[in-house]
């Protein structure tokens, strides 16, 4: 009598604590992990008497199927980790792919206007954003490398200059150059910073 006894009163509370852990627990895949192991852990409560009859330790049993339970849980977090890192990946290839089509389209469009106006040809596009965001918000500096354009024309009429030095005239064109480029890819002058190749050589 003692044993039915103290087998209903392991019922009723483990019941008691069954129904506080699953109002606890958030709704989702853990929830759900967590019905099924309480479900299995109450099976063997009641199977508690025939395992008596056989031997059987129900502690042990009990014990395995936390540590089951346990291991579906690492397994979850895992799983939500790697997806969470192939989405960072995938987002990265997509910004990079993006800029790449907005350096060829942004050279495309300033190329003939430098080669005629200013005898310059874009080598290379470099943008540099705020807080590690690519995006336009977050764009803090387009550094655009120049070269001399290479021309084969015939040389019509030079105006030598000898009152301005040849500095003040490369930061005259370095100026109307950083003007037009704001103005056709619509950026803030402040924005673009131009280089010469071998400038500092």
């Amino acid at each position: 009598m003692a044993f039915i006894i103290q087998w209903v009163t392991e019922i009723v509370i483990f019941l008691l604590l069954a129904m506080v852990i699953d109002f606890l627990l958030p709704s989702g895949q853990m929830q759900k992990y967590a019905r099924l192991a309480i479900s299995l852990i109450l099976v063997l409560i009641f199977l508690n008497p025939l395992f008596r009859l056989f031997n059987t330790d129900v502690n042990q049993l009990i014990q395995t199927q936390a540590q089951t339970f346990s291991t579906e849980i690492v397994k979850e977090e895992a799983l939500k980790k790697s997806v969470e890192t192939k989405k960072s990946e995938i987002q990265a290839t997509q910004d990079a792919y993006i800029l790449e089509q907005m350096v060829v389209q942004m050279k495309s469009h300033a190329e003939e206007r430098l080669a005629q106006d200013f005898t310059a040809e874009i080598m290379d596009i470099t943008f540099l954003f705020k807080d590690e965001v690519k995006d336009l918000e977050h764009l803090e500096t387009v550094q655009v490398s120049l070269k001399e354009a290479e021309t084969v024309e015939s040389i019509e009429h030079i105006d030598i200059d000898l009152d301005k030095p040849a500095e003040e005239k490369d930061e005259q064109t370095n100026e109307a150059i950083v003007t037009y480029l704001a103005e056709l890819w619509q950026l803030d002058q402040d924005r673009i910073t131009i280089q010469w190749e071998g400038a500092n050589e």
